[in-house]
């Protein structure tokens, strides 16, 4: 999980998923919305929104978003990394990202 608040800024993980993951799921909590418009996107280092984009997530909302996911990690053990922009002034939430390591068959 990564806790995420105003201002807008990068917010990375002390948990790595591990290389070659599969996401199955990520969900936004928020526990104060934010205000001016933020946007967040959800992914790695190289690749900031390789699990969601900006369009992915309202943070003026006070309803969680739950999203089930089908996503490739990368090839190397990441942190999973938010980047909210935009200019909140207020605001804070928590991201959980979800993975499994194997596929059963």
């Amino acid at each position: 999980s990564v806790a995420v608040s105003d201002p807008a800024a990068t917010f990375t993980s002390t948990a790595t998923i591990p290389a070659n993951a599969k996401v199955v799921r990520w969900d936004v909590v928020y526990s104060e919305v934010f205000n001016n418009v933020p946007t967040l996107t959800i992914g790695w280092a190289e690749s900031l929104s390789a699990i969601a984009g900006t369009s992915e997530t309202d943070l003026t909302s006070t309803t969680a978003d739950l999203n089930l996911e089908n996503t490739s990690w990368h090839t190397s053990t990441r942190a999973v990394v938010c980047t909210l922009g935009g200019t909140p002034n207020q605001g804070a939430c928590v991201v959980t990202v979800y993975y499994i390591e194997t596929i059963q068959t």
